[in-house]
């Protein structure tokens, strides 16, 4: 449903008519085996930013025992109001077709009632809105939520590749992506000694300005996990890699990397 896996504009955001999401998940576990086989002998670590994060979240209790930690950036924590946003796309899905794109789906998905709370404001577009004061005090587009660097932001509204909306069928798995993500059983069954690494910025509405990530970090230390890490930007927003201060936070995975590799060979060398 993105990038060049698309072979035409109406397939963008597009997964599949059912269980989409289950595919998503299916697809990197099956690229992990894949790469595993070629590069036996080497770590592996799995990254995932916004969506994708949700992606690698449930991959974890799948695969995280194979892999040498997990690297969670832009995460989106719990919402109670997430199942209920499924059955409304999935609603429209049955009735108006699994490709219809919805105008409302789009606002429930920007607005505080869904996955992504807190993002948007209503009646302000139908591809992006703009964040409610104060967190963005001179919004100059309705994607400004993204990053502070205004040319990153305007090639992603240029891109047709990215702005575009979501299928009701995707929208429908985007909010059941959130809400297993963020289940109970997710937390419990991911490897409590797999190194966790979150990265947020404190004006990214994805993760409710850092408030989200903290309640999901908290909940993955409830279900067990003992070996997690955080980094929180100051003023940054949701694409921390396409950031004005993406260079720090680069700097902050590969310390993050070399620490976990140092400590595996640590581990081989007294076994």
């Amino acid at each position: 449903g993105h990038g060049a896996s698309v072979s035409r504009p109406a397939d963008l955001g597009f997964f599949a008519a059912h269980d989409g999401w289950k595919y998503l998940i299916q697809d990197v576990l099956h690229l992990r085996e894949l790469m595993h086989r070629r590069y036996p002998d080497l770590p592996y670590f799995m990254l995932g930013h916004s969506m994708g994060s949700l992606i690698v979240r449930l991959c974890l209790p799948e695969c995280g025992t194979e892999l040498a930690g997990s690297i969670l950036i832009g995460t989106a924590g719990p919402n109670a109001a997430a199942l209920s946003a499924a059955h409304i796309a999935d609603s429209i899905a049955r009735t108006r077709g699994v490709t219809f794109r919805s105008g409302l789906l789009n606002s429930i998905a920007g607005n505080k009632t869904a996955c992504f709370g807190g993002k948007t404001r209503p009646g302000m577009g139908k591809s992006g809105c703009l964040p409610p004061s104060p967190q963005i005090d001179h919004p100059n587009s309705v994607f400004d939520w993204l990053s502070r660097d205004e040319e990153v932001v305007s090639l992603y509204q240029s891109d047709e590749k990215c702005n575009f909306i979501f299928t009701a069928s995707a929208f429908r798995d985007l909010f059941i992506l959130c809400a297993r993500a963020n289940s109970n059983a997710t937390f419990r069954r991911t490897p409590s000694d797999l190194p966790l690494f979150f990265l947020a910025g404190d004006r990214d509405p994805v993760g409710r300005y850092g408030d989200g990530v903290r309640r999901v970090i908290s909940l993955y230390r409830a279900g067990g996990s003992r070996n997690i890490d955080a980094v929180f930007y100051k003023n940054a927003r949701h694409e921390l890699l396409n950031e004005l201060g993406r260079i720090e936070t680069y700097g902050d995975i590969s310390r993050w990397l070399e620490e976990r590799l140092t400590a595996l060979s640590e581990h081989a060398a007294q076994s």
